[in-house]
């Protein structure tokens, strides 16, 4: 299997190789814009002599001739441009891979703060919607709608959470498997979305303009009567050509103008919602024609998943070049001498105002069903992404016919490798209670978050970041990160009970078995109080149908082991050595055998 080390080399050589190659690329484009400057001036100084010297036609053949080069190199310029854009999106993904894979926050683009608004008690005790959080360190995509969903799957709200299903866990598991080895894949559909779209879309102005109904009753009608009035002068016209008639002519041309007019209504948006969708849907469609185009023949589960791409009938592709031709022509608009002569000929603006509604109605229910699609696959792509630069993360395994935890080599995905500590534990029907005390900075508030992080990375689809783990289905809850408020008038000990009540509220009203995660149980009041409160919810939560891990200072606690069978004690403790103190970050059984405020005090110059 491919480690760490091997794809940061592959990406750093693949850095190199792009910067040589966008190099390279920006000195043929200087030397292409220096061969246009050339050839204008050569073509317009042989123009000049030749023209003032009476050579008029050799004159116009340089003109003609130099400006078919000078196109020619215009348009390989623009090409050049196009690809040197291209390059520069597949370095920045390149670094971004590196910094993901290093955890580089400096190197991470931030989600802006239309992605993290409104977070639950879960996405801040673990780190997801953080400035430094799980979901900037996975999501790579373009589009809000795909970090929502990024997001939902990552949530574990009880009302995402009770209508998902292990089977649904397990297809988004194919399906981030199957592109975890489609790197061209992910890697072309981040270019062609980037590329498409500057800045991440936070708005599709599309779906309320194909909710917009416009009123354009009788618009065939009178587009109907607008050709019989063409048909009408074409007649004329052979008529006066065999001297058949002499006059009408002008009568019926001018009630042809008249009514085509008259008729404005209906044609009053038609260059406006051209040019929308010229460049508007035509970015969308870009990405759409990609994945519709893109073979998945031999994996199943990410076909499935992209099958309204796929249907002949109403594909992105098809349904765009019914009205790419229109577009273009109405892009003729820009000449009103041209343009009258096509009004001429036929009613063009209504013509293609019918077009564009039979347009708009085709694409009105595929369009958003593409969209959600585009933002799952953003998602899984996304997942997918995580899972490559982690080789030595794993897919968990789920246990539905009985309650367990069992984590081999456990780590922390926001802590980079050299720094992280791994841990192996388990939880099952006869171990519920987990009852973890240790010196202050040991380590025992990031082992709940490690155990949280990861079971949400499980739910997701995701790989997590264990050697091996199973798993059932619990509904997460924690209490980890709790603050006061002074707008709100609560302290910070008043926050904590309120967050405890509003947990015991949903484990009482919940159908599964759930997992409650307690740091530094109530850490806001005095000693005695604390330890009377503790041990209360502690036999409370053992009534209940309920997983729990708790941290606390409180030694007294560890001997509620002896009314609690479930219940068992683990500890973190400090190692104190030529009066420095380390940590080896590892959980043990037992409670703590040791204690280090006051050797901290100490070693910090403080009176003890």
């Amino acid at each position: 299997m491919i480690d760490k080390t091997k794809i940061t080399n592959n990406l750093s050589t693949k850095k190199n190789k792009l910067n040589n190659k966008l190099s390279k690329l920006n000195d043929r484009n200087k030397q292409i814009s220096l061969i246009r400057l050339t050839i204008f001036l050569i073509v317009f100084l042989l123009f000049l002599i030749l023209y003032v010297t009476n050579y008029k036609n050799t004159a116009f053949i340089i003109l003609s001739v130099g400006a078919v080069i000078f196109i020619y190199f215009m348009l390989l310029h623009s090409k050049i441009e196009k690809a040197i854009k291209k390059v520069k999106i597949l370095v920045e993904i390149t670094k971004e891979n590196l910094a993901r894979l290093e955890i580089d926050w400096k190197n991470i683009p931030q989600l802006e703060n239309e992605f993290l608004r409104d977070p639950t008690f879960l996405e801040q005790d673990l780190n997801i919607t953080e400035k430094n959080g799980l979901l900037r360190l996975i999501f790579n995509g373009s589009s809000l709608g795909g970090i929502k969903v990024l997001r939902d799957w990552l949530d574990g709200d009880i009302k995402n959470f009770n209508k998902i299903t292990f089977n649904e866990i397990v297809n988004r598991q194919h399906i981030v498997s199957e592109l975890k080895k489609l790197n061209r894949f992910r890697e072309r559909l981040l270019l062609t979305s980037r590329f498409s779209f500057k800045e991440k879309i936070f708005q599709v102005r599309i779906l309320s303009w194909l909710e917009k109904t416009d009123n354009k009753k009788g618009l065939k009608a009178y587009t109907i009567f607008l050709s019989a009035l063409t048909l009408l002068n074409y007649i004329i016209i052979l008529l006066l050509f065999f001297d058949v008639i002499s006059s009408l002519y002008l009568q019926i041309v001018l009630l042809y103008f008249i009514f085509y007019y008259i008729g404005a209504k209906y044609i009053k948006d038609t260059s406006y919602s051209a040019e929308f969708i010229f460049n508007e849907i035509k970015k969308f469609v870009t990405i759409f024609e990609f994945i519709e185009d893109y073979n998945f023949a031999k994996n199943k589960y990410l076909t499935k998943l992209t099958e309204p791409f796929k249907i002949s009938e109403s594909s992105p592709k098809k349904i765009f070049n019914k009205i790419s031709f229109s577009i273009e022509l109405l892009n003729l608009r820009a000449n009103p001498i041209v343009w009258f002569l096509l009004m001429s000929l036929i009613p063009i603006d209504y013509l293609l105002s019918i077009q564009i509604d039979n347009f708009k109605k085709n694409v009105k229910n595929n369009f958003p069903v593409w969209l959600n699609k585009w933002y799952e696959l953003e998602a899984y792509c996304a997942l997918a992404n995580f899972a490559y630069l982690n080789p030595d993360y794993t897919f968990p395994n789920f246990i539905e016919k009985k309650n367990c935890i069992e984590a081999i080599e456990l780590g922390h995905p926001l802590i980079c490798s050299k720094y992280k500590v791994i841990n192996s534990f388990e939880m099952n029907n006869q171990k519920e209670i987990i009852l973890i005390t240790g010196s202050n900075m040991s380590g025992k508030s990031t082992f709940l978050r490690t155990v949280g992080i990861n079971i949400l990375l499980a739910y997701s689809g995701s790989v997590v970041n264990a050697a091996n783990i199973k798993l059932s289905k619990f509904q997460l809850y924690s209490c980890i990160k709790v603050s006061d408020s002074i707008v709100d008038g609560i302290s910070y000990f008043y926050s904590e009970v309120k967050r405890l009540k509003y947990i015991l509220n949903k484990i009482k009203k919940s159908e599964s078995t759930s997992l409650v995660l307690i740091d530094e149980i109530y850490k806001g009041t005095n000693n005695v109080e604390r330890v009377v409160g503790s041990k209360a919810l502690i036999k409370n939560l053992a009534k209940n149908n309920v997983f729990s891990i708790i941290s606390t200072h409180d030694l007294e606690l560890v001997n509620i082991a002896e009314e609690i069978n479930k219940l068992k004690n683990y500890h973190f403790k400090e190692i104190i050595k030529n009066n420095e103190m380390s940590f080896d970050y590892k959980i043990a059984e037992g409670p703590c055998p040791t204690t280090n405020a006051l050797k901290i005090m100490k070693l910090e110059g403080l009176p003890t």
